[in-house]
């Protein structure tokens, strides 16, 4: 699964994102599709990867050949209710 994911992140057909939830000690990292549906990359078969700060996501997709990634960073708010507010930041970062 990881492998498609990163294929198509390089290929165009997914967007390489790192999600935050402020506070949280950990990004999760994964790929969105064009209707914004997030796909996790896993560790294992059942263990969904994350890092523990934005330098290690960042390194994670450029050592597998992606140069472009979305950040996201939510507030706890955002997470529980499931609103999308002004509070969500998004930004594109060049790897």
């Amino acid at each position: 699964m990881n492998d498609k994911i990163i294929n198509l992140c390089k290929a165009g057909a997914m967007q390489a994102t790192i999600i935050c939830t402020a506070e949280s000690s950990h990004y999760l990292v994964g790929a969105e599709d064009d209707e914004g549906n997030f796909f996790n990359l896993f560790e294992s078969s059942d263990s969904h990867l994350y890092t523990y700060s934005l330098s290690q996501a960042k390194a994670l997709f450029k050592e597998n050949g992606i140069s472009e990634v979305i950040h996201e960073m939510k507030t706890p708010y955002d997470e529980m209710i499931g609103l999308q507010t002004a509070a969500t930041t998004r930004e594109r970062l060049i790897l």
